[in-house]
Parts: structure tokens; sequence; C-alpha cells
């Protein structure tokens, strides 16, 4: 993904850009507030405490809020999941030091209530744009597919072990165990190539993923090796990998 950012010089410009919808596109609006607000109730005002931890954030703040993309904002979007381990080793690491019992379980109290409300809200009545159907464990429809599963796994087990892979992020999980695995739509020397036109198609829009596909299949670099409604696999024309 295009990595494109605004540019400041301005203390004061800089401080509102981490607040505001600085691109002033239509979605954009409450998107860092409702990210900040996450960030607090999750036990950001426990990092007030020790300012180190404050410290290691301040440049992932600056490369997420200052992105011209709002999508980067949110509290789905990218370096979220850098903030999770600071915010668990320094709100525990504070915890640790609290030696008044009644004032330590109040705190774990808060910080407990805190985290369940903001996951709630995360999975149920977001701001921000989040695929629900993937973090809403709680329903049926988080555990089903759109394409026989069975399928997928009996053919993914086909795959020689050996053999360079470049899959979509749903498949690359199953396919992990070898020493070279990329997530399409990133290619290089893969043997083999796997994506389900019934899978999202992040980490690119729909219509690159569409042209891609395309061109791969127009390929004489590529044939299909299986291909049915739910699935398709390409691989190597010249490919004679080891079983």
């Amino acid at each position: 993904m295009e990595a494109t950012a605004t540019l400041v010089t301005d203390p004061i410009d800089s401080l509102r850009i981490l607040f505001t919808n600085h691109i002033n596109h239509p979605n954009g609006d409450f998107v860092k507030i409702e990210f900040h607000l996450f960030v607090l109730l999750a036990g950001g005002y426990l990092l007030l405490k020790k300012p180190a931890y404050l410290v290691m954030l301040i440049p992932i703040y600056v490369q997420k809020l200052f992105h011209d993309n709002y999508g980067m904002w949110s509290i789905s979007g990218q370096y979220v999941i850098e903030f999770a381990p600071i915010l668990a080793i320094g709100t525990f690491s504070v915890l640790g030091q609290v030696k008044n019992g009644v004032l330590k379980n109040a705190l774990l109290l808060l910080l407990f209530a805190g985290s369940f409300g903001t996951s709630l809200r995360m999975m149920d009545n977001p701001d921000s744009h989040v695929n629900k159907s993937r973090i809403r464990f709680y329903q049926k429809q988080h555990y089903v597919r759109k394409y026989s599963t069975n399928l997928v796994h009996t053919q993914l087990n086909l795959i020689p072990r050996k053999a360079k892979v470049s899959a979509q992020s749903p498949f690359v999980p199953h396919l992990s165990l070898r020493e070279n695995i990329y997530q399409f739509p990133i290619i290089k020397d893969a043997d083999y190539i796997i994506y389900s036109e019934k899978e999202g198609a992040y980490p690119i829009s729909s219509l690159k993923f569409e042209q891609l596909i395309q061109d791969l299949r127009n390929s004489k670099e590529w044939k299909v090796y299986f291909e049915n409604q739910d699935l398709t696999i390409l691989v190597k024309s010249n490919f004679f990998g080891p079983s």
C-alpha cells in the first residue's frame, strides 16, 4: 500500500493534525478522536505514570495520524498492532508498582471495564470502517465461509511442501510452515499463486486485484493448476519442483 503523509513544519499545525480530519474527507470525521479514546480507555492514562512508553508511541502516532488516507487513522487501520504490546507492557508495569491493594484492584477493574467496553464498541458500533464479520467471534457468521473449506484444505495440502507460494492472506497461515511464503499480491519467486474471488482483495483495491489476476492468467508464465468457483491455484509453467 502506497504511504503518503502530510508534511508540516508548524508545531501548532502538527498538534491539530493529530486530532482533526486534515484531508477533509467526508468519512474522516471523528476517526482520530475515536482512536484516541480507545487508546485512553484501554489504559493509556496509566502510561502518564511512565512517560517513556508514551515516548515510544510518538513515531507511531505520527506515521498513523499524518497519513493522507483516513482509513489509516482508524482503530483497525495501520500501526494499531504496535500500540497493543506497548499498552499491555506499560499498563501492567505501572500496576505492578502500586502497593495499595484497594487502589490496585480499582485500577484493574477500571482497566478491564475500559478494555471490555472498547472491544464491544469496536465489534458492534465503531465510527471507523471495520470488517465486523472478522471480529464478532460470538456470532455464527464469524466461523462461516462462502466456500467449501474442506475443498480448500484438500487443495492446499497438495501443494509441495518445498514450493514457494504466494497466497491471499486467509490462506497464508495454512501454508506458513515453509521457507518461502508471500502474501499476495507479492509474488517474487513464487511457484504457486493461490487466491479466491470470494475473499477480499486486501491489501489492494478490488480493481487492482481483478486487473492483476487477469494479467497473470493471460501471461504465458503461469498456467491453471486447479480452478473452481471457490478457489484458483496457478503454477509456473516451467515448475517441476520437489514434492
